[in-house]
C-alpha cells in the first residue's frame, strides 16, 4: 500500500498555485491580528481580582459597545461583552456567558 503513496517533496511555489499543497515549516505572524485584546467568546468582561473575591457585580452597559464607553469603567463591575470585541484595558478576563450563575 505505501509503494503507492508519492515522495513528499518540499519546495517554493507562488500562492496562486499552491491549491492541493501543504506546509513543510511553520509560520509564524510577524504581528498580533487583530491589534488589540479582544473577546473570543460572548460573555462577560471582568477584572479576575474581582472573579477570585467574588462580589456584586452590575452590568452597566451592553455587550460590543463595552469598547465605547466614554466613562470610567466601574470598579467591581461585569460588562457584556460580544465576541471580537474589545476588551477594556482595566478589565482583563471573559467570563462565558455559559458560566453566568
Amino acid at each position: 500500500m505505501k509503494e503507492n503513496i508519492p515522495d513528499r517533496k518540499a519546495g517554493v511555489i507562488s500562492t496562486s498555485d499552491s491549491l492541493g499543497y501543504v506546509l513543510a515549516e511553520k509560520t509564524l505572524a510577524t504581528i498580533s491580528s487583530p491589534r488589540y485584546t479582544n473577546s473570543a467568546v460572548d460573555g462577560f468582561a471582568v477584572s479576575w481580582e474581582d472573579v477570585e473575591k467574588p462580589s456584586c457585580y452590575l452590568l452597566p452597559e451592553k455587550a460590543a459597545q463595552v469598547f465605547r464607553l466614554e466613562k470610567k469603567i466601574v470598579p467591581h463591575s461585569a460588562y457584556r461583552i460580544s465576541n471580537g470585541a474589545i476588551v477594556p484595558e482595566e478589565l482583563d478576563s471573559v467570563v462565558p456567558k455559559e458560566y453566568k450563575t
